[in-house]
């Protein structure tokens, strides 16, 4: 299973060491940013590129589609795969805004799926493992409100999909620990690396830190080094 780690600006070049792809939320966009993933393009590396609605969603910020599609389409790779728009706890607008960005975009698209209750989330992934191409990947969230009925484990349990899954972000840290990984590609989650700016070490507490990357992203800051190294590799030691 691939994993990518959500880092600040200061860590960006270092997180290829330790990511197995690079996750690209679009409202850290600038000139510095831009070319690093598009150098990581170039590299062969492949690359996530979010829409950021956890983000956006969380410090209530506006979301350009014009903008966004034309990033997306400025960093036009084989290895880039790009989150169409998505909404949260609603199928239908979902479906509706995927199968749009579908005729928009050249390329490999990732669709969340997002639903009120159990039913809207599996006919929300039903549809899109109808309508995406092979290539494609279809996206598990967690703050749906369809999650505090089921974990997303036992969801992923009651589907059979022909594309690729990922984990979107962890609910609670101990959540890593429940996955069947087998029907899982890929996850990111910035859980690591907030822990280690906060200095604290992963899993010590059953709640996610509260500071999200959004609001240290641009700063600068101090890393313990070897905190860093402890949490990314306890992590990676569940993902087995």
């Amino acid at each position: 299973m691939k994993v990518s780690f959500e880092v600040p600006k200061k860590l960006l070049k270092k997180s290829r060491d330790f990511n197995d792809f690079d996750y690209f939320l679009d409202i850290f966009n600038c000139d510095c940013v831009y070319n690093f993933y598009k150098e990581s393009l170039d590299l062969g590396r492949i690359v996530y590129l979010d829409n950021s609605l956890y983000e956006r969603h969380s410090r209530n910020i506006d979301y350009d589609f014009e903008k966004f599609l034309e990033l997306s389409e400025s960093l036009k790779n084989d290895n880039l795969i790009t989150i169409a728009p998505d909404f949260y706890n609603d199928a239908k607008a979902t479906i509706d805004a995927v199968k749009n960005f579908k005729n928009l975009v050249n390329g490999k698209i990732m669709a969340v799926v997002h639903g009120k209750t159990i039913d809207e989330m599996l006919y929300c992934f039903l549809e899109f493992d109808k309508i995406l191409d092979l290539g494609d990947i279809i996206g598990i969230p967690f703050c749906d409100s369809a999650f505090n009925f089921v974990t997303r484990n036992q969801f992923l349990k009651m589907v059979d999909p022909r594309h690729k899954i990922h984990i979107l972000g962890l609910k609670y840290p101990d959540e890593i620990k429940d996955f069947d990984f087998s029907k899982i590609y890929s996850l990111d989650t910035s859980y690591p690396i907030i822990s280690t700016l906060e200095n604290s070490k992963v899993f010590e507490s059953p709640t996610k830190p509260k500071t999200l990357m959004y609001d240290v992203f641009f700063k600068n800051l101090r890393i313990d080094s070897k905190l860093l190294e402890f949490n990314i590799s306890e992590f990676k030691s569940y993902l087995k």
